[in-house]
């Protein structure tokens, strides 16, 4: 059985996936537009890596793509990740910044148990 994790980092792959066929781009070529290794982005595709904040950024930056959808497969999309931030309360973003803190904290504990 998948743990919870697991199954969240399968369904962000499978909409990287389908955002990279939709640009008719190679898992190579993607994985030079996110500045990754192609192991990496294969990784990332396949599950067995999270994808990276950075990616994320870049993915928004240079394809439009909203984070909200990668991650959790919302069709809303924030035009303006800056606007969105500027929009939270002073509570509502210490929040967030606590979950992504502890999230990343826990892969990079998990890249060193892997290793």
């Amino acid at each position: 059985m998948l743990s919870e994790e697991r199954k969240r980092n399968l369904e962000t792959g499978n909409r990287v996936r389908e955002i990279r066929n939709g640009m008719d781009y190679t898992q190579t070529a993607m994985a030079n537009e996110l500045d990754v290794s192609l192991s990496a982005y294969k990784k990332i595709e396949s599950g067995t890596m999270a994808i990276t904040i950075n990616m994320l950024k870049t993915l928004n930056e240079k394809f439009g793509v909203s984070a909200d959808y990668i991650l959790f497969g919302k069709e809303e999309h924030i035009e303006d990740i800056d606007e969105f931030v500027d929009s939270l309360s002073e509570e509502e973003g210490r929040e967030i910044y606590e979950e992504l803190i502890d999230y990343f904290v826990n892969q990079k504990k998990k890249t060193y148990i892997v290793k």
